[in-house]
């Protein structure tokens, strides 16, 4: 099946009525949970990012409180909680909210998690999502880079793993 180009479909869109484009944002919504969500934050939660922030930050929270003692569950459950934290930043479209995200998430983590040199896994974990958070912090604009990254190398040396991170 060939798929049209972006252009195309707003093109079709616009010569749509309103029932039929409500009927397919409904199917849309229908098709995947991800789709009701996203859809749902274009409707209720787009319009005041800083309090979805907040509500991202009271669900993922409780994922902290509630991480096990196996090192392996612990890594897989820390997984778990950056992949709807990936979810939540492509939502919201906004580098700076994902830098203070992804800074709560790593101080999140030193507080909530033993992070154990010996524990590879979990450590991989840390140094890939400081990297990652480095690398979002160098796409901000200068004044804003240099507030976070004080914030950022308090993380870094906060961290007790082994590792190489990128130089900023």
């Amino acid at each position: 099946m060939k798929l049209e180009r972006l252009t195309d479909i707003k093109k079709e869109l616009k010569e749509l009525n309103n029932q039929q484009l409500n009927e397919i944002c409904l199917s849309l919504a229908k098709l995947r949970k991800e789709n009701k969500e996203f859809l749902n934050y274009l409707l209720v939660n787009a319009s005041d990012q800083a309090g979805f922030a907040e509500d991202i930050k009271t669900e993922l929270l409780t994922h902290f409180l509630q991480l096990p003692d196996n090192q392996y569950k612990k890594a897989k459950a820390i997984r778990k909680i950056i992949s709807l934290l990936s979810k939540y930043n492509k939502f919201m479209r906004n580098q700076q909210l994902e830098v203070e995200l992804s800074l709560w998430f790593i101080n999140q983590l030193i507080l909530n998690a033993t992070i154990s040199p010996s524990h590879k896994s979990v450590c991989n974990i840390v140094t890939r999502q400081l990297d990652k958070t480095g690398a979002l912090i160098q796409k901000l604009h200068e004044d804003l880079q240099f507030d976070y990254l004080t914030e950022f190398e308090r993380l870094k040396y906060a961290v007790s793993c082994p590792r190489e991170t990128k130089k900023l």
